[in-house]
């Protein structure tokens, strides 16, 4: 493979397939402990990865999979971890829907309600331009509140990232801001510029794990997709689907036309062999519509 073309198909961290492989390994909690540890300023050591699908509520309910959902047992905090690689209108509104259900859920210990639960949700988010009229912070910290910062749901967090910002740190070369961030500056830079990261951060075991296991997931055939490319698949295969059944539909009508006009004929005892000539129709199928 030529160095051309493994750069073209180099998936950086944005392919929600990489992002989960990375931080959502069971068997090795140290990448998720790490970027937890680096995003909350604590150190996070003992941590639970949960089943990160959804209960479905209704039989018009799709299944919906949420990136990460992990619980720090220490604290009895479970963070939903949510990388937003490209942003639309109602993202706000269907990450909240996935904090409800998760809420509702986590909160209910036997007969009654575990308030001791801290719930922290992280948005990793590109394209936050779109969502806020003043798009300027680091992170937006949301809470459920009167607007006086009178509580309702205690323990109850929303930090969204502005990646954008975050990420044009790299190419302003703000080495203070690189230094803070550079735990969330790594997860969109190519192959050339995640080596120059890791070069700059060699003692950095947490940047190196990172850089390792990236390279190794481009160099094997994970079944990895871009996003632009998994959109491309999903548009293909659904208006695949869609022509077939328009097709179906189409000839379905075009028979029960051509079935009802067979009928008007024959009763106005029109010769079956002319019948069949206009419509295609078999005889035998005519002869039965008497």
């Amino acid at each position: 493979m030529s160095d051309k073309k493994h750069k073209e198909e180099y998936e950086k961290c944005t392919n929600d397939k990489m992002y989960k492989a990375i931080f959502g390994s069971e068997s090795d909690n140290y990448m998720i402990c790490e970027l937890l540890t680096r995003l909350r300023k604590m150190k996070i050591k003992n941590i639970r990865i949960l089943n990160n699908e959804l209960t479905v509520r209704n039989i018009n309910d799709r299944k919906k999979i949420v990136d990460l959902l992990v619980k720090d047992v220490d604290r009895n905090t479970l963070y939903l971890l949510e990388l937003n690689a490209s942003v639309y209108p109602f993202l706000h509104q269907r990450n909240f829907d996935y904090d409800c259900r998760i809420y509702s859920i986590q909160t209910k210990s036997g007969k009654k309600y575990d308030t001791s639960l801290e719930y922290i949700h992280i948005d990793l988010t590109y394209g936050t331009k779109k969502l806020y009229e003043n798009n300027d912070k680091e992170v937006y910290i949301h809470t459920i509140n009167d607007g006086e910062w009178n509580t309702y749901v205690e323990k109850y967090k929303i930090y969204e990232y502005n990646m954008d910002k975050i990420k044009n740190y790299w190419y302003t070369n703000n080495k203070k801001k690189i230094e803070e961030y550079r735990h969330l500056i790594m997860l969109d830079l190519n192959k050339e510029e995640l080596a120059k990261l890791a070069d700059m951060y060699k003692e950095d075991e947490f940047i190196m794990r990172f850089k390792k296991e990236v390279d190794y997931l481009n160099n094997n055939d994970f079944g990895l997709k871009s996003a632009e490319e998994d959109l491309e698949y999903c548009l293909n295969t659904q208006k695949d689907i869609y022509e077939k059944e328009i097709e179906e539909v189409r000839n379905s009508s075009r028979e029960e036309t051509l079935t009802e006009t067979a009928r008007n004929l024959l009763k106005n005892n029109v010769d079956i062999g002319i019948i069949s000539r206009c419509t295609n129709l078999p005889t035998s199928q005519i002869m039965n519509l008497r």
